[in-house]
Formats: structure tokens, C-alpha cells, sequence
């Protein structure tokens, strides 16, 4: 990949996420189908939750995941994640009557519904929305790519769609419990 002009310096991909990130104060949401933490992606979340930065991450649970083996190597950061005082969800793969209606187009109607959409919202007022995945291969193997939006109408829209997702009736909340068990809510 060229690297992209950005205030006078050259950025690659995962420096512009880390651009989109770093300046959060309130929220981040983070949305990927793959989710796994890169070298210094789980510590830079524990310094955003640190400062008081909500960090939302949504990513597809093993029903909702067409690729098991980047699901089975997802799974083993789910404490890690769970321990940067980031909030998880995995997507269900049988989401809301109104999920689905969206989410299929007759006349097919999916055996299940996956999570696809790549997208980091930040403060609802920064976004990324491309083909990353927030994982090792697509960040440093992968040619992906992307916009980089700054629009508090079209990133607060976004959010507001991501809380939809991650409502108990779309997601599991993934937390650990008092015996240090991991544990889905929905």
C-alpha cells in the first residue's frame, strides 16, 4: 500500500485507526466480523477505558461467524479484551424480526444472519467504514481500504444503529462473572 498524505505526513491503514481512536473522549465502537487484537490494539483500549472513553466492541458470534477458525483464534481474547474495561458483544446469528427483515431480500431468506460491516465510530463524530477487518491479516498482510469520515450527523447515526446490534435481542454480552467464568448475556 502507498501511504496516504494526512497533515503533512505519510499514514498507512492502521495508523489512520489509530488517528480515529486516539482523539476519543466519550465513545468508540469498534465493528468487525473478525476481531483480533494486533500487537499494542489491547493496551491502547485499556488507556482509552482508563481515561473514561467508553469502548464498545461488536463482533459475530459463533452462529453468526462463516469463518470458524478466525472465530476460533477470536475466542482466545475474549478475557483480554473483557480485561481493558472494554464492553463485548458477539452478534447472534437469529437476530430481531427487524434485523432479519433488513437483512434479507426475498426471495431468499438467510439460514443465519452474519455480522459483515467493518466500522470504528468515534465520539459519533469520526468513522472509519471499509473493508478492514480488525485483525493481523487484513492489517498488515491484507491491501484493504477505506473512508475516513468526520460527520456528527452521519457518525451519531451510526452509533445509534451499532446500540440496535448490540441490544439483547441482536447480541450476546459477553462478560466474566464473580468465579472468573466467561458468560453470555442476553
Amino acid at each position: 500500500d502507498e501511504p496516504v498524505m494526512f497533515g503533512g505526513e505519510e499514514h498507512r491503514l492502521g495508523d489512520m485507526l489509530v488517528h480515529l481512536a486516539a482523539p476519543s473522549h466519550e465513545e468508540l465502537i469498534m465493528v468487525s466480523p473478525y476481531f483480533i487484537p494486533v500487537k499494542g490494539m489491547l493496551e491502547d483500549l485499556a488507556r482509552l477505558s482508563s481515561e473514561g472513553v467508553k469502548v464498545k466492541v461488536l463482533t459475530g458470534s459463533m452462529g453468526s461467524n462463516n469463518h470458524t477458525i478466525a472465530h476460533s483464534h477470536y475466542k482466545k481474547y475474549r478475557r483480554r479484551i473483557l480485561a481493558t474495561g472494554a464492553e463485548l458483544f458477539e452478534f447472534k446469528h437469529d437476530p430481531s424480526p427487524a434485523i432479519r427483515d433488513i437483512s434479507d431480500v426475498e426471495p431468499v431468506e438467510a439460514k443465519f444472519i452474519s455480522l459483515h460491516i467493518k466500522v470504528l465510530v468515534g465520539d459519533r463524530k469520526r468513522c472509519f467504514v471499509g473493508s478492514l477487518n480488525l485483525d493481523p491479516r487484513a492489517i498488515e498482510i491484507n491491501t484493504e481500504n477505506g473512508l475516513y469520515i468526520e460527520s456528527a450527523e452521519l457518525c451519531g447515526e451510526l452509533a445509534e444503529r451499532f446500540y440496535v446490534l448490540m441490544s439483547p435481542k441482536n447480541a450476546w454480552r459477553v462478560t466474566v462473572d464473580e468465579d472468573n467464568q466467561l458468560r453470555w448475556e442476553s
